[in-house]
């Protein structure tokens, strides 16, 4: 099952910048607006391509929108 918390931090993201879904998925090349309310509900799993996206166009670590966490604050266990 896909995991929501994902799903809650894109949404987040999403309307920080005041867009909606429907302008998330243009702007991703997808097909519509119910792609990305699907991965915000987590009823669907989210590709690592688009998160990759989400982190470049958002300017927001991938390690933040896969656990939550910035990499920056998890411990150097090397």
């Amino acid at each position: 099952m896909p995991d929501r918390k994902v799903g809650e931090r894109l949404r987040v993201l999403r309307m920080s910048e005041g867009l909606t879904q429907e302008a998330v998925a243009k702007l991703f090349n997808l097909s519509s607006g119910r792609i990305i309310s699907a991965y915000e509900t987590g009823t669907r799993l989210v590709p690592l391509d688009l998160v990759v996206k989400y982190s470049g166009e958002f300017d927001i670590s991938t390690d933040w929108i896969l656990t939550g966490r910035d990499s920056t604050s998890c411990k150097n266990t090397a």
